[in-house]
């Protein structure tokens, strides 16, 4: 298993993969203080344990100050082959 922080920002993807997700919170945590000081807006927050589906779902959710709408979110990700 691995981790993947995605961010969303007006329909337009980035994503990023951890082998920790403690590693990838600290990343979403940076990136988002950032984002905080340039004038972006968090609506919503996301951290619990999603038992019916064994995982911990963790993000934000919120505007741009052009209006756009963005979501940092750590997603766990697994190899199919």
């Amino acid at each position: 298993m691995f981790t993947i922080y995605t961010r969303e920002v007006g329909g337009r993807y980035f994503d990023r993969y951890f082998k920790k997700w403690d590693n990838a919170k600290a990343s979403l945590q940076e990136d988002l203080a950032d984002l905080k000081e340039k004038g972006w807006q968090v609506e919503t927050n996301t951290d619990y344990f999603n038992a019916d589906k064994g995982i911990h779902e963790y993000g934000v959710q919120g505007t741009t100050p052009e209006g756009e709408r963005f979501s940092l979110a750590l997603v766990d990700g697994y190899f199919s082959d």
